[in-house]
């Protein structure tokens, strides 16, 4: 597995195919809140995808030298795994051991509630971070031509998934409703959920039909960027649920920050 700097010859295969799978996190003081949950995305993904192994060594050695030539320790940094000598032809021949790691300056989560459309969508292999990303960034544009801040989606029968680029959750007043449906399994969210901060808080996981969100006072869309509130998806109103904010921050801030 290849990890160094890259030229465009070098990336050409990336560019034109775009086979190949990624995981997106901050950095901290060259640390990173669930990093083994980051690395365990990319060990599943590359099995599926090109049927190898991850060697995370390497994969941590690349990010390293990454932030070290910019001269960062805090950093948004993403790690993509992809094959140089990609045959659209013989897919099953790659092998996908080289890594692209890019890193720009560390992101402040945004605390402006945004306003959603429901946008009928499933990704492909949705289980998977992969770099197909077309269709979720079309969706995002059409919400945008209607006045909207972004799409969220929805399943054949109607029930919430997930939005472009970020997880959902919604909170009642009493319990955290995070929808089970095909979606990425968001690492930021097991993060909220797995924390000692929500021992003793009520959180329930199963299908959310869209017409029952009247029922929810708050939602947030979650990544590693941080945590958004949702002012409204299509009709549904929702308010800024500072408390409930709050409580899903603390969750990621008491998780601790492992050394890349």
């Amino acid at each position: 597995m290849s990890a160094h700097y890259v030229s465009t010859h070098d990336t050409r295969a990336l560019a034109i195919n775009n086979y190949g799978h990624f995981t997106s996190f901050q950095v901290r003081g060259k640390r990173v809140r669930g990093l083994d949950l980051h690395m365990d995305r990319l060990r599943a993904a590359q099995a599926e995808i090109f049927g190898t192994a991850l060697d995370e060594i390497r994969v941590r050695d690349a990010i390293h030298a990454a932030m070290d030539a910019e001269g960062l320790v805090d950093a948004s940094v993403r790690v993509t795994c992809y094959d140089e000598h990609f045959d659209l032809a013989r897919p099953l021949d790659a092998r996908g051991q080289d890594v692209l790691v890019t890193v720009s300056p560390a992101r402040a989560s945004v605390s402006t509630p945004v306003r959603l459309k429901s946008v009928p969508f499933l990704r492909q292999n949705a289980e998977l971070k992969h770099c197909g990303m077309f269709s979720q960034y079309m969706a995002r544009r059409a919400a945008q031509m209607q006045g909207y801040d972004d799409a969220i989606f929805v399943d054949t029968m109607m029930n919430v998934s997930e939005g472009p680029t970020w997880s959902f959750v919604c909170f009642d007043g009493d319990t955290l409703f995070w929808p089970v449906t095909l979606a990425l399994d968001s690492v930021t969210a097991q993060l909220i959920s797995t924390s000692e901060v929500m021992e003793g808080k009520k959180q329930e996981f199963g299908t959310l039909a869209l017409p029952t969100l009247g029922a929810y006072l708050s939602a947030f869309a979650i990544n590693s960027s941080g945590i958004r509130p949702i002012a409204s998806i299509d009709s549904y109103p929702f308010d800024e649920g500072l408390e409930a904010l709050e409580l899903l921050q603390l969750a990621v801030e008491s998780q601790p920050l492992q050394p890349i």
